[in-house]
């Protein structure tokens, strides 16, 4: 009896030392670790644990010319999760990922050419191969310096879907594009794509992340973006994709060199609605189309070809059975 109570206040002072030193030996264990692969200026600071998660209050570390940071994170756990390799909680106040220099970042790899083909996983996949049941990430940064790209955003995963949005502010082609989405576990899915409209009283370091106020003096429509496209896949396969694209003066007049002619006034605008049908295993040959277009367009032109030209047109399109029609006119846009 006396041996076994020796053991086991051993056993509880082990526990007792391990819970004590965990915010110097957690760190130290993950320095080292990191420092073996490679890593540069690694820094983590934790706080001690509870029965149910511990803080991160600072973890950054350089890798392969990557800057990575975690700012007030906290990891959720359950003792009974823990013995299954999963977590309940990964919630970070900031992540942050920057390019430290495009000489630093090393080669890209080969790319690895197989003749498997490409297909879509299915969604499932995300939570089958995440050992975290719930990630809440309030702030999100990517820098990279090739290609040029600076998106903040936000992201979140659950028990039932995937969510998340992602602006870029870098100056240039893409300032202000936007991507945002969920995915279910079911295997629904749905993303968008949206580009602003360029306004020339925008100055290039203006994004319209960081202000949504336009000059009326453009004469653009400000409520229109430059493209925007919205896309859905059903738990069945089938697709649906949606979009517009609103060309103004600004954006043609871009194209001028490429077609040698010289723009005045320019308005181009597409709307359009693409669906895919998954065909049902054993469809007869005569069954309908799996993929169906429909649309419509308006376009109006004036400027130098060389000779002076106003061009105006407008119309709507179809695509069904390998077959595409297209009938002009319609009502002013």
């Amino acid at each position: 009896m006396r041996t076994v109570v020796r053991v086991l206040m051993l056993v509880i002072a082990v526990a007792v030392l391990v819970y004590a030193t965990l915010p110097w030996w957690l760190p130290a264990i993950t320095i080292a670790l990191l420092e073996r692969e490679g890593a540069e200026n690694v820094v983590l600071v934790v706080a001690h644990p509870d029965l149910n998660g511990f803080e991160i209050e600072q973890f950054e570390f350089e890798l392969d010319g990557l800057h990575i940071g975690i700012a007030d994170a906290e990891l959720g756990y359950r003792p009974s999760s823990l013995l299954d390799g999963r977590l309940t909680l990964f919630r970070a106040t900031r992540v942050f990922v920057r390019q430290l220099s495009s000489t630093d970042a090393g080669t890209p790899d080969e790319p690895n050419e197989t003749g498997a083909g490409f297909a879509i996983p299915a969604p499932g996949l995300i939570w089958q191969y995440t050992p975290i049941d719930r990630i809440e990430l309030d702030s999100v940064e990517l820098q990279l310096e090739v290609p040029k790209l600076h998106v903040v955003g936000q992201f979140g995963l659950n028990a039932a879907e995937v969510s998340y949005r992602f602006v870029n502010i870098a100056p240039g082609d893409l300032d202000g594009l936007t991507l945002a989405g969920h995915i279910e576990r079911v295997g629904v899915v749905s993303a968008s794509a949206t580009l602003p409209a360029r306004s020339p009283a925008r100055s290039p370091a203006q994004s319209p992340a960081r202000s949504s106020t336009r000059s009326p003096a453009t004469g653009s429509d400000s409520s229109k973006a430059l493209a925007t496209v919205v896309g859905r896949i059903d738990a069945s396969g089938g697709a649906e994709l949606t979009g517009s694209l609103n060309l103004a003066d600004a954006e043609v007049k871009l194209l001028d060199p490429l077609v040698d002619v010289s723009t005045d006034t320019a308005r181009v605008e597409v709307d359009f609605t693409l669906k895919y049908v998954r065909e049902a295993v054993g469809a007869p040959d005569d069954s309908a189309p799996g993929v169906t277009a429909e649309g419509s367009f308006a376009f109006d032109w004036t400027g130098d070809l060389p000779q002076h030209a106003d061009l105006s047109s407008r119309g709507r399109f179809t695509y069904q059975a390998d077959q595409w029609s297209v009938a002009l006119g319609g009502p002013p846009r």
